[in-house]
């Protein structure tokens, strides 16, 4: 509309305007911007026609691409995600034989879009007591059983399947914490898995504490200083051992003790540490674990920590060493799974109040026992000293 008319419409309305209420001016203003904008509104519908056939086009231009590609291709390989996102591209390859690894936490959805009429041979590998399928809405998860996946329903089910009896990954001794959730497997130990951590006695050991927890108001979450402190200073001593920060993860149930432990981590120079929740670590392994499991209270409340699948995926992320630090009684008081991990540490006396170390004290020249962050001041390993 030209600008003499929109203006001749203002003053034909001027006179009158402040006695119009503000129902009758708001439908005043959304008729001058009608009269105004008008013009375009056919404009705009033909280009938003013409954007859509174009994305179209492109988009059937993309997948003739990605199938022109992947159909020279012996393997493909793709997340779960991607397949839900390309469905039209996996149906079109028509592969025959589909493998799903880690099937136990992928959702069932995302598992039947990967399945075309080709499909002759479906392969889920995976581990039916670690994490299970996560669903963005909790509700409808629980009650339309969303987070079971395919792999857990078929084992349920009891359909025909292979379990392995042979693990190379970990030291006999972590493997042995879980016999009670997995069938006790064939040892392979090579030789890196028998070698010794520098500077501390034992590969795997629990030290226990009563020292409280602290609650987070405004991330709802759950700490302990104490074990901060002292996962840290342990994860400094190891880097003194000659250890790369890569080597060291240190996993925690909560983001609230993860926040802690990343301060005390910078205040001892060794930022570069990795950390990660329990859940968020599973699939993934590394040397040396270091493990801060948070609950000490008098309510005797362990929250997530009773939950046999985390436990498993916190007790089976490392290779060669694996150090915990926890209110032992609490933990086996209100789990049977815990109950049974520390009566198997006690007999092999990986259990204690003190972290023994294969160091002395500079000042005294006495054996080196840690059981809190400042203990670790002043202590010289025996590695260290042959540098």
């Amino acid at each position: 509309m030209l600008y003499d008319e929109f203006l001749g419409i203002c003053i034909w309305t001027a006179y009158d305007l402040w006695q119009l209420d503000w129902t009758q001016r708001e439908q005043l203003a959304a008729l001058w911007l009608h009269r105004k904008f008008e013009a375009y509104y056919g404009q705009l519908s033909q280009l938003c026609e013409r954007f859509d056939r174009i994305c179209q086009d492109k988009a059937q231009l993309d997948q003739h691409v990605q199938l022109s590609a992947l159909k020279h291709a012996a393997v493909v390989g793709m997340t779960t995600t991607a397949v839900a996102k390309f469905s039209a591209v996996v149906n079109a390859l028509e592969a025959e034989v589909v493998v799903v690894e880690e099937a136990q936490e992928v959702l069932e959805s995302h598992l039947m879009v990967s399945l075309c009429p080709s499909t002759k041979h479906l392969i889920l590998i995976g581990d039916q007591k670690q994490v299970r399928p996560s669903s963005t809405v909790h509700r409808l998860a629980k009650q339309f059983r969303l987070d079971v996946s395919m792999f857990s329903r078929l084992v349920n089910s009891e359909v025909e399947h292979a379990v392995l009896s042979c693990q190379r990954r970990m030291r006999p001794e972590f493997s042995c914490l879980l016999s009670s959730l997995y069938p006790q497997p064939t040892e392979h130990t090579s030789a890196l898995q028998q070698q010794a951590i520098r500077g501390i006695e034992r590969p795997i050991y629990f030290v226990r504490h009563t020292k409280s927890e602290s609650a987070s108001g405004e991330l709802r979450s759950r700490g302990n200083a104490h074990e901060a402190k002292f996962i840290a200073a342990l994860a400094a001593f190891l880097l003194r051992q000659g250890y790369a920060p890569s080597q060291i993860t240190v996993l925690a149930p909560y983001c609230g003790q993860l926040l802690l432990i990343k301060q005390e981590l910078r205040q001892q120079h060794c930022a570069d540490v990795i950390t990660a929740g329990i859940d968020q670590y599973h699939g993934e392994e590394n040397d040396i674990v270091l493990l801060s499991l948070v609950r000490s209270n008098d309510s005797k409340s362990i929250g997530g920590l009773g939950v046999d699948s985390r436990v498993a995926v916190a007790l089976s992320r490392a290779r060669l060493g694996l150090y915990m630090i926890g209110n032992a009684e609490i933990l086996q008081s209100e789990s049977k799974l815990w109950a049974t991990v520390l009566r198997r540490l006690e007999q092999d006396e990986a259990v204690g109040d003190f972290l023994p170390l294969l160091a002395t004290r500079a000042e005294s020249g006495r054996r080196a026992l840690v059981r809190s962050g400042d203990d670790f001041e002043g202590v010289v390993s025996d590695f260290e000293r042959r540098r």
